[in-house]
């Protein structure tokens, strides 16, 4: 027998065993959960060990991704944190209500700029201005 085909027949016996890695232990449910709770893809692939790609296969592979899972599961997490933020703002904090009035009623704080700058003299930029206006009216008209 040759090389080749001894190979080839060793093959077809070991057909069933697979070479490689084991796969990763992981479910939808579990990602799903954790999304729910807060956490990154980054972080979901630091806890179950792995990279972000294998998390992507994976989810090809149950024939969904990443994305429509996350943009599903991801708005559990901002009703809980938005729920828990107007608790706070209803229990009293003064803070959280400020807040919460900025990013959803359009409230600013109100900032009034000082126009009236000083000089190293305490005299304003308005007033030296002046002054010097001042001075070259009264020397055109001497001059004339």
């Amino acid at each position: 027998m040759c090389y080749k085909t001894d190979m080839k027949e060793k093959k077809a016996l070991n057909k069933k065993s697979v070479m490689g890695r084991p796969k990763k232990e992981m479910s939808l449910d579990l990602i799903k959960s954790m999304i729910e709770i807060g956490a990154t893809q980054e972080e979901i692939a630091f806890c179950l060990h792995c990279s972000v790609d294998t998390i992507e296969n994976f989810c090809k592979e149950n024939d969904t991704t990443y994305s429509d899972i996350y943009k599903k599961h991801n708005s559990t997490f901002k009703i809980s944190i938005r729920r828990m933020q107007l608790k706070s703002a209803s229990e009293g904090s003064i803070p959280m209500q400020i807040w919460l009035g900025k990013q959803y009623l359009g409230q600013r704080d109100r900032t009034e700029a000082d126009t009236n700058i000083k000089l190293n003299g305490g005299v304003s930029i308005f007033e030296q201005m002046q002054k010097e206006n001042e001075s070259e009216n009264t020397d055109k008209t001497k001059s004339e």
